[in-house]
């Protein structure tokens, strides 16, 4: 089933039974909801799509597989991959290569589905290769790699990696039967609300905080305990100033972190969940408050620090003094910037009590006069752009302390950059 406008199959109120079947490139037609497969209500086992022999759906533009019931799919190789919606989404049970005469050495490819999960289960179980000798990978999909959202996730073996999102996700239990690999998914690799048994599963991000152990490997706030195995201790490192090791810890917030421009800290912020990274639900109280702590490398020392944003006088984003005014703000201390932050208030980009506190800033290190996070000639030109009436933002421009911003600012930031 190949290049239909309107989606590969069809059974609104029935079920699809098939051996051995591929479903590609389907869905161009405007308006098409676009499935590979859209199955309706099964039969007593609640399976409506019902695949053996091998499957490969791909390329369609909504979901791989779309079922109002169950999922089973079962073969030597099954690929659900490079959808543009969820991989698979089931209202009902997913399982897929659980039957003992599936081969051994069989492989499941659940991988860059564009828009969604690869696979979901609104209310039921996610069972992968329990019964058989199957190996499965899902990864790289848009918004997280496995979820169930009632139900639990069994697996024999598994690889989750590389997901942007939560790598696997369950209010339930989880159990990896006999090895696995759960690395690199931006949301962190397990949210799992009952029991996790992992046998032979390669971590890379033992706290789930988004960041990995290569990455908070010490201990960054010195209280005896590795960061790695802190959820409300994360370590950024800051990429566009040549990795120099910001360290940011964060108090009942939730965090992502952003170099768009390669000048902001940025972080989504949700005080209730107390270092989760669950992307997909931010339900605080309207007007929380929360504080967050930025440990800043040796030999960083800043003098200001600035958000960027729309404010209550100017809904521009644009770069505005954040000091702590005594609600608000940063302060500025040895080796750290502590924010406080309040839904709705100065610093929330989206000025709203809305239950999500939004925010980008940077701190200013004496001589940054541009706000970008470093020193350097781009700064000694916006001085002479300023001194020869262009108009132009400055910051802390006054290194002299004369009180004004003249040439002798502009040189002693010249000899800053030479070393002298």
């Amino acid at each position: 089933m190949k290049n239909n406008a309107y989606g590969g199959i069809m059974a609104e109120k029935g079920w699809v039974s098939a051996r051995k079947l591929e479903v590609t490139g389907n869905g161009s037609a405007k308006g098409s909801t676009g499935h590979g497969i859209h199955a309706g209500v099964g039969g007593d086992d609640r399976i409506a799509a019902d695949i053996s022999n091998g499957a490969k759906i791909s390329q369609n533009a909504g979901h791989g597989v779309f079922s109002q019931s169950g999922v089973r799919l079962d073969g030597t190789t099954v690929a659900v991959s490079d959808n543009g919606e969820y991989g698979i989404y089931a209202y009902n049970d997913v399982r897929i290569n659980n039957s003992m005469s599936v081969s051994a050495g069989s492989v499941v490819n659940i991988s860059n589905n564009k828009s969604g999960w690869g696979i979901y289960s609104q209310s039921g179980d996610i069972s992968i290769g329990s019964e058989s000798r199957t190996s499965a990978a899902v990864n790289s999909n848009s918004l997280g790699g496995i979820r169930a959202g009632t139900g639990s996730v069994t697996a024999r073996i598994l690889e989750v990696t590389g997901n942007q999102g939560v790598g696997i996700k369950t209010p339930s239990n989880l159990d990896i039967m006999v090895s696995g690999k759960i690395c690199d998914n931006t949301g962190g690799d397990l949210l799992v609300g009952g029991i996790a048994t992992l046998t032979n599963v390669t971590r890379c991000d033992s706290d789930n905080d988004g960041s990995g152990d290569s990455v908070e490997s010490g201990d960054v706030n010195k209280d005896g305990i590795p960061d790695k195995l802190q959820n409300h201790v994360t370590v950024f490192e800051d990429v566009a100033f040549g990795a120099d090791g910001t360290m940011v810890q964060i108090s009942n917030a939730y965090s992502e972190y952003e170099t768009e421009g390669g000048a902001k800290y940025g972080f989504d912020l949700d005080p209730k969940t107390s270092g989760s990274r669950d992307n997909s639900k931010r339900d605080f109280t309207p007007g929380s408050t929360t504080i967050v702590t930025i440990w800043l490398p040796e030999g960083v020392n800043p003098v200001s620090y600035f958000g960027y944003g729309p404010t209550a006088d100017n809904a521009t984003p644009h770069w505005y003094d954040f000091l702590y005014d005594g609600a608000t703000g940063a302060e500025i201390a040895d080796g750290k910037i502590i924010l406080h932050l309040k839904d709705g208030a100065r610093g929330d980009n989206d000025l709203t009590a809305d239950g999500e506190i939004v925010h980008e800033g940077h701190h200013q290190i004496s001589g940054d006069f541009t706000g970008d996070g470093a020193t350097g000639l781009d700064d000694v030109i916006a001085i002479l752009k300023l001194l020869a009436g262009i108009e132009v933002s400055v910051f802390n421009a006054d290194l002299s302390g004369d009180g004004k911003i003249g040439l002798a600012d502009a040189v002693i930031m010249l000899q800053k950059i030479a070393g002298l």
